[in-house]
């Protein structure tokens, strides 16, 4: 062979045998498959990002609702606030509903009294105690709905 003739064989890839042409076409596919599996991987991370997208999302939306609930939520407890503060003053008004308990007691048990007693000075004294007694009792009525609550009415 000429040297020309070689050059011309090297720069045109002549030399190369049939099995060596094959060697290099199935080692193009292979490179070829290489790309087919890259696109199925990008294929799977474009889902995989939609449906972290799409899950962030309805989080997002649930968080804004609870947000949007907040206002809610504060009127109630600065109402639930206000029902303790109430509360507070319950031991004063159960302390004054019992003494007006018991001051309906002893007039109901001095008026049983008096009906049975035999002198009027007796009946005059019964019925002074009496009057007495529904002062006191009068005194008491106003303490208890001052401090009662205001959704709960006393009880007579």
């Amino acid at each position: 062979m000429l040297g020309t003739e070689k050059k011309v064989r090297v720069l045109h890839d002549l030399n190369k045998s049939d099995l060596e042409k094959g060697q290099e076409e199935t080692s193009m596919k292979r490179e070829g498959e290489g790309g087919n599996a890259a696109l199925w991987v990008s294929f799977i991370a474009v889902i995989v990002v939609m449906v972290a997208y799409f899950a962030v999302d309805t989080k997002l939306s649930a968080l804004t609702e609870t947000v949007k609930n907040v206002p809610t939520l504060e009127t109630k407890v600065s109402g639930l606030e206000t029902q303790v503060a109430a509360l507070k003053d319950l031991p004063a008004t159960v302390k004054n509903m019992f003494l007006r308990d018991q001051m309906a007691q002893l007039s109901l048990m001095m008026s049983r009294l008096s009906a049975g007693l035999e002198t009027d000075d007796q009946r005059a004294v019964a019925k002074q105690a009496e009057e007495l007694m529904g002062k006191l009792q009068a005194l008491l009525i106003p303490a208890v709905a001052s401090t009662a609550n205001p959704a709960v009415a006393p009880a007579d």
